[in-house]
């Protein structure tokens, strides 16, 4: 076991580079770092225990896979579909063998440990690599555009949507009695890495997750209704101001990059042209929309199949994981997805409260509270963004589902408990 959870948490720490080592062309070419360690810790475990633990939400995640490799039929480029079902495939099997093996309390810890230090280092390194290299210092990784903040993410679209699931599941298990099981040390790089982690979340420019973000946040304050809460937030936006203030001075080309984005991706759709005709800059996101029905009208069971979109319809993929859904899945993709994430959120939204002797909550259940509001942002995100495909998604509905685990079998512990001092 030991072996195991050493290969998951290298695998969550390098889940942030997701450059290929391969060339393009292949699935390999998606083949990435943490996937080496993602493999290795899968042969180790069916060596080792042979069999998945599973459950409902699993379950669905397999019927979706079923749904998506039986749409390869329908598409026009049936190897891309099937590169695409490997991916998928890989990492539900990567997510499952993690739900499997991190079910006792005291080693659940140890994946919030894992994405603390992948935000610390990721940001840190994404920091570095943005603004001090301006003073002739080296890279680490090399640039794809002026002022993007990228990390070792392929493009800083990827960067920002990893963080904004990563740092949000950090915040919400330091906002609870969680934080208590961590090490003084420990507690310290919790808050290094909330801090810097939200600095170069800023940075990426990814309006999606801004949007999905501030809609969390909000949700959030809404929620605690609590006066520390709000000053917390309020101190986060007063240095939120403070940094796009002195962006242009301190970082003009990542400066440039972040209001050319937020000027096309939100101030140009907003605007009415002079003939009242039409709505300007939201041609890709039309064009996405109708394509997707379109692909969906073509074939309503299968779709396009999933990527067989992009070259048949449209240049690019489809830039939502809904309308990617639609479109390149059909209906055979469609009820599985509803599905799955009804099942997901049906684990974060349950009413099986368990309190303790106290009658205080469950302190995991505490955890799915604090973590609600934002999983709605991130809904909202997913919007624009396909994220079935991201390691960062599949990480965190391991934990998701671990956490509910844990929370049912504490319930059961103590019926059983009741039922046996009854009996006595």
């Amino acid at each position: 076991m030991k072996v195991l959870r050493f290969l998951f948490f290298c695998y969550i720490i390098a889940s942030f580079i997701t450059r290929p080592l391969f060339g393009e062309g292949s699935v390999l070419s998606r083949f990435v770092l943490a996937d080496f360690f993602g493999l290795a810790a899968l042969i180790v475990f069916i060596l080792q225990q042979g069999k998945f633990k599973t459950s409902v939400p699993y379950q669905m995640a397999w019927l979706l896979i079923t749904g998506f490799f039986i749409g390869i039929t329908g598409s026009d480029f049936p190897m891309s579909s099937f590169n695409e079902v490997i991916i998928l495939l890989f990492l539900i099997a990567v997510s499952q063998c993690i739900f499997s093996i991190y079910t006792e309390q005291k080693n659940i810890v140890q994946l919030f440990l894992a994405l603390a230090w992948v935000n610390l280092i990721a940001s840190a390194i994404g920091i570095y690599d943005s603004y001090f290299t301006s003073f002739g210092l080296p890279r680490i990784f090399k640039a794809r555009a002026d002022g993007e903040a990228l990390s070792g993410f392929r493009n800083a679209g990827q960067a920002g949507a990893f963080m904004q699931i990563t740092l949000f599941i950090v915040y919400a298990f330091v906002r609870t009695e969680l934080k208590n099981r961590l090490s003084a040390n420990q507690k310290v790089l919790f808050r290094i890495s909330l801090i810097i982690g939200f600095i170069f979340f800023v940075l990426t420019g990814k309006v999606a997750a801004y949007i999905g973000a501030s809609v969390g946040i909000l949700l959030y304050l809404i929620m605690k209704r609590r006066l520390s809460s709000f000053f917390t937030v309020l101190l986060l936006l007063a240095g939120l101001v403070w940094m796009f203030n002195e962006l242009p001075t301190i970082a003009p080309q990542i400066n440039k990059r972040i209001f050319a984005k937020v000027r096309t991706r939100i101030l140009e759709p907003m605007e009415i042209s002079d003939s009242h005709s039409k709505v300007n800059g939201t041609a890709f996101i039309n064009r996405n929309f109708e394509s997707a029905l379109t692909a969906f009208y073509d074939n309503p069971l299968t779709g396009s199949g999933i990527g067989g979109f992009m070259g048949r319809y449209e240049r690019h993929e489809v830039h939502s994981t809904y309308l990617k859904i639609i479109g390149e899945t059909g209906l055979l993709g469609i009820i599985p997805y509803i599905l799955l994430m009804y099942f997901m959120l049906q684990m974060l939204f349950s009413k099986r409260i368990v309190v303790d002797e106290s009658n205080e909550i469950h302190p995991w259940f505490a955890f799915l509270m604090e973590l609600r509001p934002f999983v709605i942002g991130w809904l909202i995100s997913w919007g624009y963004t396909y994220h079935l495909r991201k390691r960062e998604f599949w990480i965190a509905f391991a934990i998701i589902s671990i956490v509910y685990k844990l929370i049912i079998d504490s319930k059961n512990k103590k019926i059983i408990n009741c039922i046996s001092n009854e009996q006595t």
